[in-house]
């Protein structure tokens, strides 16, 4: 499994949190998104909540040898939760709570081990307050 794969996986276990805080609408039989921004992926930004997601790949590892050997990939999915500029924290920190549901150390999503869920120092950016998440996973 390459870390195309992982993305994948990952990202539809981030989209399972679900309402309120992941918002979609329905267009031409197609669920769309309209509050988490993806890499290279048209976005425009809402009022309220919304996410942005991207990956960052680690360097692959042998994990067995011989021909037909695979690599072991990890990395770091990382989630911005981010939310009108002051608009207090209680919105972040229950979406920060459904992610790290979501993401269980040591659970196994999909074949993707999860090493550790964690959130950094908030900042305000422009006009919003932005609060760091990754997902580190093997």
């Amino acid at each position: 499994m390459t870390d195309i794969v992982v993305e994948k996986i990952l990202s539809k276990r981030f989209l399972s949190i679900g309402t309120p805080f992941i918002r979609t609408i329905v267009k031409d039989n197609e669920i769309l998104y309209t509050n988490v921004s993806f890499p290279n992926k048209s976005f425009e930004r809402p009022l309220g909540m919304w996410f942005e997601v991207w990956f960052i790949p680690g360097v692959s590892n042998q994990k067995e040898t011989g021909t037909a050997g695979r690599n072991r990939w990890s990395g770091v999915m990382q989630i911005n939760i981010c939310y009108p500029k002051g608009a207090g924290t209680e919105g972040p920190d229950m979406a920060f709570e459904a992610i790290s549901e979501a993401f269980v150390r040591s659970d196994i999503v999909g074949g993707v081990r999860i090493k550790s869920v964690t959130r950094t120092s908030a900042r305000i950016a422009d006009d919003y307050y932005s609060v760091p998440v990754s997902v580190a996973w093997e």
